[in-house]
């Protein structure tokens, strides 16, 4: 069981690693293959209290292109639809992650988004971390999941003179004042699925 453990979390850190180190400009080279989709949120969404900071992130994203849409659903068997889980991580300062997959036979697998489109991504939150950096508020949750949505939808961490303008910038502490997407982060988005 312990290898088990330590293959997974060297699977995990490994596509973390190749995940940030392909990022094209302030997007992932690859794409969803379906913008417009819906999120399924885990009983552990409730449990933890994270459901209206989780729904006020999501939604944040809608509007700003017609190609863009993230609903809620109660039912996770569309291959587009994201699950969304709030637990713990033994990875000190790891607010949450946005894990793509490609949708496959036997089972779906770990997609790296600068190599290959995918058809959905697992949005995880991690409480003990977010307390543990004072940003168990709602707009501080709104904030980190607005940003795991951002790259849910193939929008990589904001580098450069952009990053402090961005809610996709690569660090997050709770003096934040972002809570939803900004004009950069509007305009990478529109640069990837257009108008």
């Amino acid at each position: 069981m312990k290898r088990k453990k330590i293959a997974v979390a060297l699977t995990v850190l490994s596509s973390v690693i190749v995940f940030s180190s392909f990022a094209s400009a302030d997007t992932f080279k690859k794409s969803r293959n379906e913008a417009r989709y819906s999120a399924w949120y885990d009983s552990s969404v409730s449990t933890y209290g994270y459901t209206s900071s989780i729904d006020a992130g999501r939604q944040s994203w809608n509007g700003i292109s017609s190609k863009v849409n993230i609903g809620k659903t109660t039912d996770k068997t569309a291959n587009s639809t994201d699950e969304v889980y709030v637990g713990t991580s033994k990875t000190a300062d790891l607010l949450g992650q946005a894990m793509p997959y490609t949708v496959s036979w036997p089972k779906n697998f770990l997609t790296p988004p600068d190599l290959y489109d995918w058809d959905y991504s697992v949005v995880s939150f991690y409480h003990n971390n977010i307390s543990t950096r004072n940003m168990n508020t709602p707009n501080l949750r709104k904030h980190i999941a607005a940003h795991e949505f951002g790259h849910a939808l193939g929008l990589a961490h904001t580098t450069g003179s952009n990053a402090s303008k961005s809610i996709m910038k690569d660090y997050s502490n709770e003096s934040e004042t972002m809570f939803e997407p900004q004009t950069y982060d509007k305009s990478e988005l529109k640069r990837k699925y257009g108008n």
